[in-house]
């Protein structure tokens, strides 16, 4: 009886389990929202709404990729478009009063939190893809982050590199990549704190990242080689069976021709 429940509350937890992907889906879901609301507030600044339109664009973007991939993989495409269209209506950026459709999101937020009750142990078992996509919207969200702190921060100082919303974006990116061009760079104390924290992130990331990929391929080679072992010593067990029938055939005629 013991034994059962323990089972049955692995498999509960197992069922509740959440990966990277789904989990960095109800964080853009949130940031969906937020954008949606900003994006209404009325004069704010040109330079900053224009960033947050580009962030509401790349969001929406990501959305409809999500909904469509999921929909030509799933063997069942009407049951899926029934079950995911929040991602097809939250990719609609043309207007404002469109743009308020996105509160949907709220459900995939609410749905994932009953679904977890509120705790997310997250299993890095699931297909390749999955986690590869998550890691790539975290990638995305930081940049969302870095970028906005450093243009809200920056824009308007005297002898700034950074004057642009599109110039933010780009020293996220390239700050995030550890690649550095120096094109762009922060001036203040904040900003500079910012760009560490995003070097440090875009480090861990993108070795997570590459330590993934090896551990899938390290344990593909181990899955392949214990195939093999297994394959030879189950060769070398019917090799010895062969042997053992025949020296069994040769003995029971021995005796049948003692018995003649």
């Amino acid at each position: 009886m013991t034994t059962l429940t323990n089972k049955n509350t692995a498999a509960a937890d197992h069922k509740h389990s959440t990966s990277l992907y789904e989990f960095m889906m109800m964080m853009l879901s949130i940031v969906s929202v937020v954008l949606a609301l900003l994006l209404l507030i009325k004069d704010m600044d040109p330079g900053i709404y224009r960033l947050l339109r580009v962030f509401d664009l790349i969001v929406c973007g990501v959305f409809f990729i999500a909904f469509w991939t999921g929909f030509w993989r799933a063997d069942h495409k009407w049951q899926y478009a029934k079950s995911h269209w929040y991602d097809l209506v939250a990719s609609i950026p043309f207007s404002e009063s469109l743009r308020l459709l996105r509160i949907v999101q709220v459900y995939r937020v609410a749905k994932m939190l009953y679904l977890t009750k509120g705790r997310f142990d997250f299993h890095f078992v699931s297909r390749l893809g999955n986690t590869v996509a998550g890691l790539l919207l975290l990638e995305l969200l930081i940049i969302f982050g870095g970028s906005f702190l450093v243009f809200y921060l920056e824009t308007g100082l005297p002898h700034a590199p950074i004057t642009e919303p599109e110039e933010a974006i780009w020293w996220a990116l390239v700050t995030v990549s550890t690649v550095g061009y120096g094109d762009f760079y922060p001036i203040t104390d904040v900003g500079r704190l910012a760009a560490s924290v995003l070097i440090v992130i875009g480090v861990g990331n993108y070795a997570l990242l590459s330590g993934y990929f090896a551990q899938q391929f390290l344990g593909r080679d181990e899955e392949e080689e214990a195939i093999k072992t297994a394959v030879r010593d189950t060769h070398s067990e019917v090799k010895m069976l062969r042997e053992e029938l025949r020296e069994l055939r040769q003995q029971l005629s021995e005796l049948t021709d003692k018995g003649k």
